[in-house]
């Protein structure tokens, strides 16, 4: 039985589960990306303010060098004012909107963790599948291509 599909396997015997697994990873890759998707997209938006508040900066610093004695008129002061509170007015509206953005990806992620808790726990992984591989054993040097580790070692005891 696949880790995966522990929670549809434990209460519905299955014949064939390639569709539920395909269901599953579906689902699976649609939580990690509405997880991911609203930490990059505060990072880029994060990364656009950045870059307003620095070409705002820059520019008041160039009309500063440039006008005589380093002063400004009350226009341009004005000017830069107003551009600063449109910047904030828009950094506080996307705040509200990235609470909501977050918190939702939150519930994703918590949702995710709980079905991965509960494929832990439900889980009936049986050793023959979970260790069918090459197998060597040192003592006599026996060596089987996808052994389940029991025959294996039933066959050890056995030759020595």
């Amino acid at each position: 039985m696949d880790i995966i599909l522990a929670p549809i396997t434990v209460h519905i015997h299955l014949s064939n589960q390639l569709i539920p697994r395909i269901v599953v990873y579906l689902f699976s890759l649609y939580f990690t990306a509405a997880w991911v998707f609203p930490h990059a997209i505060s990072f880029m938006l994060a990364t656009v303010f950045t870059r307003q508040y620095k070409l705002l900066s820059r520019s008041l610093e160039r009309m500063l060098a440039d006008s005589d004695e380093r002063r400004l008129s009350d226009s341009d002061i004005e000017t830069f004012r107003q551009r600063h509170n449109e910047i904030s007015t828009l950094v506080c509206e996307t705040d509200d909107f990235l609470m909501f953005h977050n918190s939702g990806a939150f519930c994703c992620q918590l949702f995710d963790s709980i079905l991965h808790f509960y494929d832990l726990i439900f889980s009936t992984v049986t050793q023959t599948t979970l260790l069918s591989s090459r197998c060597v054993c040192s003592r006599c040097s026996v060596s089987r291509l996808d052994s389940p580790l029991p025959q294996l070692l039933e066959s050890c005891l056995t030759i020595t």
